[in-house]
C-alpha cells in the first residue's frame, strides 16, 4: 500500500471493526494526497455504514476498473460479490462458472447463489477498450512509417545536390570508406537530434493527454500510463536506421561513378533514373499510407 495497510483476514470476521482501503486515485482526487488520511471515517453510500480508512492502495491497483474503495465482505442477503480466482489447467470459463455455482449451492446454501458471471482477468480489466487501443496502435505505426518515408525522401532529394561534392572528394583522394564514414557521422548527428526532439515532444504529449482524460472515462490503469522503454528503443532504432541508410546513398553512388564524368555532368543528370523512380515510389507510398491513416 501507498499508506497504512491492506485488508487482513481478521477484518472479515463477525464483530470486527468496519475498515476500508481507498484507491490511490481516490486518495489523490478527493483528499489531495493527504498523508494524515489514515484513521478518518467515511460512510459507504452502498451499505450506509461508517468505515475507518486503514490504508491507501498502491498506484495502479485498480480492480475492478474504476474502484474507489475496498471493504470486507459482509453477507447482507441480496448482493453482488466480485471474486478473483485462478483457473485450473485446461479448465474453460463455462466449466468454471458451472463448478462455482455447484460448489456455492453445496457449501453455503443459505446464500442462495443463483448466478455467476465468469470472465478472464484481461476482459475484466480492459473491458471494451482493447479494440480502441489496437486501432490507436495501428494508427501510430502507420504514422511512424509515413514519417520514415518522408525523411527518406527528403534525404534522397538532399543527396541529389551532393553527388558533385562526393565526386570532388573522390577526385581529391577520398576513398569509399572515408565518404561513408563522413555521411554516416552526419546522419547519426541528424538522427540523434531528431530523436532528442521527439522524446521531448512525446514526454510532454503523454503527460498532456493523460491530464486531459477524465478520471471516470473508463480508460483502464490511467494512472500507470507512461512512456514505454521497449517502444522507445524500437522507434529510436528505426529512426536511426532510416536516416543512416538513406543518408549513405550519396556516398555509395559516388563510389560507383567516375569522378571526371560526374564533375562534367550537371547535378540533376547525375541523380539518374533509378533514384528518380525510388523518390517517386516513396511519394506514392507516403500518399497511400496517409489515405489509409485518414480513413482509419
Amino acid at each position: 500500500p501507498a499508506l497504512g495497510r491492506m485488508l487482513r483476514p481478521g477484518d472479515d470476521v463477525q464483530g470486527a471493526a468496519h475498515v476500508m482501503v481507498i484507491s490511490y486515485n481516490t486518495w489523490r482526487r478527493h483528499f489531495g494526497g493527504d498523508s494524515s488520511i489514515i484513521g478518518h471515517q467515511l460512510t459507504s453510500p452502498v451499505l450506509g455504514w461508517r468505515y475507518a480508512i486503514v490504508g491507501v492502495a498502491a498506484a495502479g491497483l485498480d480492480y475492478p476498473a474504476g474502484t474507489d474503495y475496498w471493504v470486507p465482505i459482509v453477507p447482507m442477503g441480496t448482493e453482488s460479490i466480485i471474486a478473483l480466482g485462478r483457473l485450473a489447467p485446461g479448465a474453460s470459463v463455462p466449466t468454471a462458472r458451472s463448478e462455482f455455482l455447484a460448489a456455492m449451492q453445496r457449501l453455503q446454501p443459505e446464500y442462495h447463489v443463483t448466478s455467476a458471471d465468469v470472465r478472464t482477468f484481461t476482459q475484466e480489466v480492459l473491458g471494451n477498450v482493447r479494440p480502441v487501443l489496437i486501432a490507436l496502435t495501428a494508427a501510430v505505426l502507420l504514422l511512424l512509417v509515413i514519417a520514415c518515408v518522408n525523411v527518406a525522401n527528403l534525404l534522397l532529394m538532399r543527396s541529389t545536390g551532393r553527388v558533385r561534392e562526393m565526386a570532388v572528394r573522390a577526385a581529391l583522394g577520398a576513398g569509399r570508406g572515408r565518404l561513408v564514414r563522413q555521411l554516416l557521422a552526419e546522419s547519426c548527428i541528424l538522427a540523434l537530434a531528431g530523436c532528442a526532439a521527439g522524446l521531448a515532444v512525446a514526454y510532454a504529449g503523454v503527460r498532456g493527454l493523460v491530464a486531459l482524460i477524465p478520471p471516470d472515462s473508463g480508460v483502464p490503469r490511467l494512472d500507470t500510463i507512461h512512456m514505454d522503454g521497449t517502444v522507445l528503443c524500437f522507434v529510436i532504432g528505426l529512426s536511426v536506421v532510416t536516416v543512416a541508410l538513406f543518408g549513405l546513398i550519396p556516398a555509395l553512388q559516388a563510389s560507383q561513378l567516375e569522378p571526371q564524368s560526374a564533375l562534367q555532368q550537371g547535378t540533376v543528370r547525375t541523380a539518374g533514373r533509378e533514384r528518380g523512380r525510388l523518390r517517386y515510389s516513396l511519394v506514392v507510398g507516403e500518399i497511400a499510407l496517409s489515405l489509409v491513416l485518414i480513413a482509419g
